[in-house]
């Protein structure tokens, strides 16, 4: 039990006092260092994961790679498989660059900012990738349906929970 100065009338009064005992002020609950900690953690995860990667006009990846590489073709089982036994391999090997993805559609859907994706199974049932698309694309991700077997194009961005693509374009 700490003890704490009345904002109204100076006396001390325990932190566990709704209200001082000698004047009747409400008494403010000091915030643990801890909770403020954990709400920063939780602003930057929301932040991270609604972030829209699209966006990022960056054309190297820390590891210097360049987006002008050969397409990579590869399946969205696998691309997820490899991320999850290493994502720091991974990310070498597919950080930055254009990736050819086939698989079958998970979810067609809009995140918290409006950007628009498309999700691929994977063998992890929370967990899949996810294509960014710009809104020229509106059109064709409406026309799409879950299930359906696809071939989207785009840049790898790593690994969030999901594997995220930007840039996106449905071939």
């Amino acid at each position: 039990m700490g003890l704490q100065k009345c904002k109204e009338c100076g006396n001390q009064v325990s932190d566990k006092a709704e209200k001082c005992p000698v004047c009747g002020a409400p008494v403010k609950k000091p915030v643990s260092a801890g909770k403020v900690i954990l709400g920063v953690i939780a602003i930057l995860v929301l932040a991270g994961v609604f972030s829209n990667p699209s966006k990022n006009t960056n054309t190297t990846t820390t590891s210097g790679k360049s987006p002008s590489m050969p397409m990579i073709s590869i399946d969205s089982d696998t691309l997820f498989a490899e991320h999850e036994a290493n994502e720091v391999r991974a990310d070498e090997q597919y950080k930055g660059r254009q990736l050819q993805v086939i698989g079958y559609i998970d979810n067609i859907g809009k995140n918290i900012v409006d950007d628009m994706y498309v999700t691929l199974k994977t063998k992890k049932q929370i967990f899949s990738v996810q294509c960014f698309f710009d809104k020229s694309q509106t059109n064709t991700l409406a026309s799409l349906r879950k299930g359906s077997f696809v071939t989207i194009a785009g840049r790898c961005n790593g690994k969030f929970g999901n594997v995220l693509l930007k840039d996106c374009v449905l071939r």
